[in-house]
């Protein structure tokens, strides 16, 4: 129960992050003009924010006899819940008067999702039952 209220914890201190970092403004925020491997920083900086959002959202709900099945529908959940995060993200910055949408920001957030979803997946195939 400890470490459960713990994954919630660290879920809802994630999403105020990502919350911040998307509406504040930008005056705020490090410059992100340059490349990082050759891709755009803010490109990188978009993908890595949504990475840990299904893995955190399955942590939450983690429960080691559960049967992979339930597990897979957590998953699902995750990655429509995560979507609408990111969609959501875009929408909030298209109504401020000092952020802009742009919608490669939401692929680079599909992508962090993906790889995210990835991880939580294999950990599921590969995860010994204990019920």
């Amino acid at each position: 129960m400890k470490r459960r209220i713990l994954y919630i914890t660290a879920f809802c201190i994630y999403i105020g992050a990502i919350l911040y970092l998307c509406l504040t403004k930008p005056d705020n925020l490090p410059q992100t003009e340059f490349l990082i491997f050759g891709l755009p920083a803010d490109k990188v900086a978009h993908f890595t924010m949504f990475l840990p959002f299904p893995i955190l959202m399955y942590l939450m709900f983690f429960d080691r006899s559960r049967s992979r099945w339930k597990d897979m529908l957590i998953l699902v959940a995750a990655i429509a819940l995560g979507i609408g995060a990111a969609f959501g993200t875009e929408y909030l910055q298209a109504l401020t008067q000092y952020r802009s949408s742009d919608i490669n920001d939401t692929f680079a957030d599909m992508k962090g999702l993906s790889t995210g979803a990835l991880i939580v997946f294999t950990h599921i195939l590969l995860r010994k039952r204990t019920a």
